[in-house]
């Protein structure tokens, strides 16, 4: 009885879904639509596909940029845009250390010239707030830092000079002090690695460290000549120090030259 049922039951299952068959069939050639569901995923995996490829591009272009931004605030003047491009050798003596002609060697230290290191940059690179420049009040003033601990080197040269001469000295004791924290805070900032032998200076060419990667100090000059606030210092016990008559001296190429001379040529008495 068992087995008539089952025979009976699948026979009936068969002929159900042949029923449904035909009238799906029916229904497509009428062009009616069975209400039954179709499982369908359609655009969907493309578009997911096409998400996924795109974050995945925002996410490597994102790493790429904090690379080269990373690398570019380690080795690139993020102004002048030096590369550290020269070669020097530490172990090489320079005229700055020769103690054979100390009246050569005065000239020589007085002789490098930091005034151009004062230079006036726009306001909408927001450097931090300064004075204005006096010749266009869109554009600040500001000192390089190179151009600043160079100023620091040369006042300290100029106290070590007196100290051993017995001349009076033209530098406070307060300013040679703060000259020696500046250049102490360039040192540790900069926190070079460069490995120097005991006997750097002694031994010869081919058994030195390896040069040092340098950037180019006139290629520094070369822009801020092109950025110059017309700058030239005098000394503290000139009446003119620190008064506009110190940023009337506008270098050939400066696009306020003419706005300078104009006003040298008025007559103020």
């Amino acid at each position: 009885m068992s087995e008539g049922v089952g025979l009976l039951s699948t026979s009936a299952e068969f002929q159900l879904d042949d029923a449904e068959s035909l009238q799906e069939k029916e229904f497509e050639l009428r062009g009616v639509k069975s209400s039954k569901p179709r499982v369908s995923f359609g655009w969907w995996p493309l578009y997911l596909a096409i998400l996924l490829l795109s974050l995945i591009t925002n996410i490597a272009q994102v790493w790429l940029w904090s690379q080269a931004h990373r690398a570019a605030s380690v080795c690139k003047l993020p102004l002048a845009g030096l590369e550290p491009n020269i070669d020097v050798d530490f172990g090489e003596k320079t005229a700055y250390g020769d103690l054979s002609d100390l009246a050569a060697l005065d000239k020589l230290w007085l002789s490098i010239d930091t005034n151009p290191g004062v230079v006036a940059l726009p306001f909408d690179y927001h450097l931090g707030s300064t004075d204005a420049f006096p010749w266009d009040n869109t554009k600040g003033l500001y000192v390089m830092n190179s151009f600043h601990s160079m100023h620091c080197l040369q006042a300290l040269y100029g106290y070590v000079r007196n100290c051993d001469s017995g001349a009076n000295q033209t530098q406070t004791l307060e300013h040679a002090v703060h000259c020696l924290d500046v250049l102490r805070s360039e040192v540790m900032c900069t926190a070079d690695d460069t490995p120097l032998s005991f006997r750097f200076q002694e031994v010869v060419q081919a058994e030195r460290a390896p040069k040092r990667k340098c950037r180019d100090w006139n290629k520094l000059v070369e822009y801020t000549t092109a950025n110059s606030a017309c700058f030239r210092r005098y000394s503290p016990n000139d009446p003119r120090y620190s008064t506009l008559d110190e940023y009337l001296f506008c270098p050939p190429n400066s696009p306020y030259k003419a706005l300078v001379d104009d006003f040298l040529a008025q007559d103020f008495e």
